[in-house]
């Protein structure tokens, strides 16, 4: 078992079934690896090396590819709030499988969004030494906005504070993406106050 246990790669975080059984390592031997702390699983035929230094919004994203982080886990990488959100919110295409990210065992809570919305404004960003995908700054506007009645108050003012105040923002694009998710009255109602 210890030689089974050094075939394990160091330079990946995950590894599938597959990629075990191929290392001769047996269900049983999983099980057992698992039991020890050598492995964690993920979701089925998906299992985590947690000697491997990646963090939760690492290992959401590689679980989730296609996904990227919104509304309050999107202000959080961007410091416009400072409280780690209890789960983190992704941005997934609404006919996608829902078992596939409701069956990873990290905390996550889906937003499915349509298809054909799914992509504006979606960008990357350093996390760690890793890269993450998310929203950008003002997509991000955008979903507050959009989703203002299911937010916090205070988060919600606190994040446009931010957003009005950071020399990197980008009015003409907000209001693009605006116009396009068809919110543009109310994104200009709350930026005229702020700006």
């Amino acid at each position: 078992m210890d030689k089974k246990i050094e075939n394990l790669p160091k330079d990946k975080s995950l590894i599938t079934y597959k990629q075990l059984s191929s290392k001769k390592i047996s269900s049983r031997a999983i099980q057992k690896l698992m039991e020890e702390g050598v492995l964690y699983k993920v979701k089925r035929g998906v299992y985590e090396i947690p000697q491997s230094a990646e963090s939760e919004p690492v290992m959401i994203n590689r679980l989730v590819p296609e996904g990227a982080f919104c509304l309050k886990s999107a202000l959080y990488f961007y410091g416009y709030i400072d409280r780690t959100p209890q789960a983190y919110e992704i941005a997934i295409d609404r006919d996608v499988n829902k078992q596939k990210v409701l069956s990873i065992n990290y905390p996550v809570k889906p937003i499915y969004v349509s298809s054909k919305m799914l992509d504006i404004g979606k960008t990357t960003k350093k996390y760690g030494d890793s890269v993450i995908t998310l929203y950008d700054k003002e997509r991000t506007i955008c979903d507050i906005v959009r989703y203002r009645n299911k937010l916090d108050q205070e988060v919600l003012a606190k994040a446009l504070r931010a957003y009005a105040e950071d020399p990197e923002k980008n009015i003409k694009k907000l209001l693009e993406y605006a116009h396009k998710l068809r919110i543009e009255k109310k994104i200009r109602e709350y930026m005229g106050i702020l700006l």
